[in-house]
């Protein structure tokens, strides 16, 4: 069974799934939406153009989906470049305690979060870090380790960067770093330092068909009677 289409359909074909499952049968469920895979199937197959790759408890098959992605896509990972080399040392960066940051997969009802340690050996007088989320080659949203940049002290500090669930639609992320100094006009910049793989999901408040664009943010519009 391959669930598609919109909500009324998902909801008639997985009450089906349902009903067979109660009589004993087996059924097949197709879908890379990795929410739903993992609420229905007890054990997955992971397939790769047609071969098997690993058939186990749904957790462990997801698990070795992601590993999987990191293996086949390969690293993209540059370095960084910028005056400030040297005096600035970017450490470690984890995507949602991921330390092999690159095809992280989320799913988009999790919360994402960023950390980001470096070690300074001066003091930073008016330092910001920014960490941007590319899709397509384009930044589509950018977050700031302060709103107004702030004295960065010698030694090592640690920058955690949180973006809310259902903000992102699904498709491939790629994670940029800014770390600047105003003060002196000097920065290290480094594009390709993560990505992330926002598989496809469904919510009430999260239709990727529907009324989505590339960043989404939870219904805050006001109403009031005229």
């Amino acid at each position: 069974v391959l669930a598609v289409g919109d909500k009324k359909f998902q909801d008639r074909s997985l009450g089906k799934l349902d009903d067979m499952g109660a009589q004993g049968r087996t059924v097949l469920f197709v879908s890379h939406n990795l929410s739903m895979v993992n609420q229905l199937c007890s054990r997955t197959m992971l397939l790769e153009q047609g071969e098997l790759v690993t058939f186990d408890d749904t957790i462990e098959t997801i698990k070795t989906y992601g590993e999987h992605r990191k293996n086949t896509r390969g690293s993209k990972e540059k370095g960084f470049t910028g005056p400030l080399l040297g005096a600035l040392e970017v450490l470690s960066m984890t995507i949602n305690g991921d330390t092999e940051n690159y095809d992280v997969v989320l799913d988009p009802l999790n919360e994402l979060r960023v950390e980001l340690d470096v070690n300074n050996h001066k003091t930073l007088k008016e330092f910001r870090a920014t960490l941007s989320l590319v899709y397509k080659g384009e930044v589509v949203v950018s977050q700031h380790s302060s709103h107004l940049a702030e004295m960065l002290e010698k030694g090592k500090h640690r920058f955690v960067f949180e973006f809310p669930s259902k903000m992102l639609s699904p498709g491939d992320y790629s994670c940029r770093l800014m770390l600047d100094d105003d003060a002196t006009n000097q920065w290290i910049w480094g594009e390709h330092q993560g990505s992330i793989d926002v598989v496809e999901t469904w919510a009430q408040d999260y239709q990727p068909k529907k009324y989505m664009g590339v960043i989404n943010f939870l219904p805050t519009a006001k109403h009031e009677r005229l």
